[in-house]
């Protein structure tokens, strides 16, 4: 029997650190188990360096570089020690090294938002993932479509910290375009008791009434520029 795929946009978002290490693992765990039900588009949106097309490793990514905005607005948050210092290379820390993550996201999504435009498409869910982590789990979109329907947002249950997990996201594009354009909204919570980036995306949900699903069938592990493997499940 025969079905029509939908459009599956996948936004891998961050600096290239390690996606030489994590590119095999993604299409492994995460494209390889879509690829059957979903028209699959891949998107990237890489900050602060000039790349080749074989930079990338995978064919048909749709990408784009810039430049980080230094004149970014950053936000007071009161008690925001959880944004923490410096992690990896490239990185300037605290809520400025957030702020430019959030920005990343929405530069990728405005990327996929213009090649809906130009090319006349229409995604109907929209997964976000960091292009630097290794999966121990396969991602398999259709074990969470009734939520997705349901305009639920999935997210991962671990490294909640006091909020949500801010590193992986699948939804339908009403609630993806409020979850991608984070950004826009961070203002707003100028001198709020914000601790991390975790409870930010936390108060931006619930003020923007987003339900969400915390999945522990999600499961990923960060790869720091020296391949370092730094595991929080």
């Amino acid at each position: 029997m025969s079905f029509e795929k939908k459009n599956l946009a996948i936004c891998l978002t961050g600096q290239l650190r390690s996606w030489h290490i994590c590119y095999e693992n993604f299409i492994d765990k995460v494209y390889n188990h879509n690829k059957e039900h979903y028209n699959i588009y891949l998107f990237m949106a890489v900050p602060n360096r000039e790349i080749n097309k074989t930079d990338l490793y995978i064919d048909n990514i749709i990408y784009k570089t810039f430049v980080d905005d230094p004149n970014l607005k950053i936000p007071n948050f009161i008690n925001a020690k959880g944004f923490g210092g410096i992690k990896d290379v490239g990185s300037v820390g605290g809520i400025k090294a957030a702020m430019y993550q959030l920005q990343n996201i929405y530069d990728t999504y405005t990327l996929l938002l213009d090649y809906e435009k130009s090319n006349n498409i229409n995604f109907d869910i929209i997964m976000r993932v960091r292009n630097d982590v290794l999966f121990q789990t396969d991602i398999c979109v259709n074990e969470y479509i009734d939520k997705i329907n349901d305009n639920v947002l999935i997210i991962p249950s671990f490294a909640s910290w006091t909020g949500v997990n801010d590193r992986f996201a699948i939804g339908n594009k009403n609630v993806m375009s409020i979850y991608m354009s984070m950004i826009k909204f961070a203002n707003d919570y100028n001198n709020y008791p914000i601790f991390n980036l975790e409870s930010l995306v936390t108060v931006i949900l619930n003020n923007k009434k987003i339900k969400y699903f915390r999945s522990n069938k999600i499961l990923f592990s960060l790869v720091r520029s020296n391949g370092k493997i730094y595991s929080e499940n």
